[in-house]
């Protein structure tokens, strides 16, 4: 059972910014919503693999590490959180609330 993530006039509640916060402190889920809010239609999982083998710091990985480790704890853990939504056809895209934590971890203005 997930917990209401917004106040009556749309604005979200400061413990739950702080559990999603939270949620991003591992670096494959911050690279992760950071690659869902820049593209603009719903990814994949082999998408967001290939991002970050992409990356410097998950260059070494094995890619069906990556898959596993997306299935198993990063995209659920950011779901849980709020961050994301599972779309048609088993894609990922942000919520309004994950914008709004990517938004504010990075110090930018609030999302209208």
């Amino acid at each position: 059972m997930s917990r209401e993530t917004t106040t009556v006039r749309g604005e979200f509640r400061a413990e739950r910014i702080d559990d999603s916060l939270a949620a991003i402190e591992d670096p494959r889920r911050r690279i992760v919503l950071t690659e869902l809010i820049h593209h603009y239609h719903p990814r994949p999982i082999y998408d967001l693999v290939e991002r970050l083998l992409d990356r410097e710091e998950f260059a070494d990985a094995e890619r069906e590490t990556l898959r596993s480790d997306l299935r198993g704890e990063v995209l659920p853990r950011m779901r849980e959180a709020g961050l994301i939504e599972t779309v048609e056809g088993g894609r990922f895209a942000p919520t309004r609330l994950g914008i709004a934590v990517e938004n504010t971890r990075r110090g930018l203005p609030p999302v209208e």
